[in-house]
């Protein structure tokens, strides 16, 4: 989406849309793995050593998707300005970044739960 924002006459329709999803979808979600799966993880593992980065790019996420609200709460819809728009990509590749960060933590961490490394048990030999 950062890609596609122009500087001269930038329709922030789309980025609407985007923050409705992470506010509606991303964040129960990612409060849901802090309030459930981090806990399990812990037990699993004896501690929060493994799980204390995942739950701080919970908190980034949380944090950027309030910082994109705050931009576009502030920003003119009619008069958007060219240093508007490179803010708003700034953040929306810095979220982009976490959350693929975050989603390899998460990938890692439940991986490591399962034996064998096989997340299918059906496909082993």
């Amino acid at each position: 989406m950062a890609d596609a924002l122009p500087t001269d006459g930038c329709d922030l329709a789309p980025v609407h849309v985007l923050l409705g999803r992470l506010e509606g979808e991303l964040i129960p979600h990612e409060r849901a793995d802090e309030e459930l799966l981090v806990p399990l993880v812990d037990r699993a593992l004896g501690g929060s050593d493994a799980t204390a980065a995942l739950s701080r790019t919970h908190a980034e996420i949380e944090h950027q998707v309030s910082r994109l609200r705050l931009l576009l709460t502030g920003l003119d819809a009619d008069v958007v300005q060219p240093e508007d728009v490179v803010e708003l990509r700034r953040l929306l590749y810095g979220l982009y970044a976490v959350l693929r960060l975050h989603n390899a933590q998460e990938e890692e961490g439940a991986f490591s739960l399962v034996p064998d490394g096989n997340p299918h048990p059906a496909t082993r030999s």
